[in-house]
């Protein structure tokens, strides 16, 4: 983790779960006032975790799974953290993160991917968050 990465990475964190607002998917309970669904926050700190644990490539593998039993789609999680890496132009518009996994070191992946989870946990604490019902 690099902490002046991060800190340059919450502004792009806020306007990629601005965006994911916007479309008012799985992610937000309440559109209007901004209020975004806590299992989220869960999931973010699972994907940390996760990758500590068992790596990269399993991680957002776990992630993508389509066959999933969960409360939420994780796949936000990963979409939330390709927004911002492609606001820093690590990652290219035509690009996922697993792709970018492959074609970088995975030590500089796993960096990025890491400094993005812990950018949108913290700016996930600026907005309400509530359990779906």
């Amino acid at each position: 983790m690099n902490k002046r990465v991060v800190e340059n990475y919450i502004p792009f964190a806020i306007e990629a779960i601005d965006e994911m607002i916007e479309k008012n998917n799985g992610l937000v309970v309440d559109q209007e006032k901004k209020i975004l669904n806590e299992v989220f926050n869960g999931y973010i700190a699972t994907l940390g975790a996760s990758i500590i644990q068992s790596g990269l490539v399993p991680s957002i593998a776990f992630f993508l799974n389509e066959n999933q039993s969960s409360e939420a789609d994780r796949k936000l999680v990963i979409e939330l953290v390709e927004k911002i890496l492609r606001k820093d132009k690590k990652l290219p518009q035509k690009k996922d993160l697993l792709t970018y996994c492959f074609e970088n070191s995975v030590d500089e992946a796993t960096e990025d991917t890491i400094n993005a989870a812990i950018a949108i946990k913290l700016a996930f604490r600026t907005y309400s968050l509530v359990k779906e019902e």
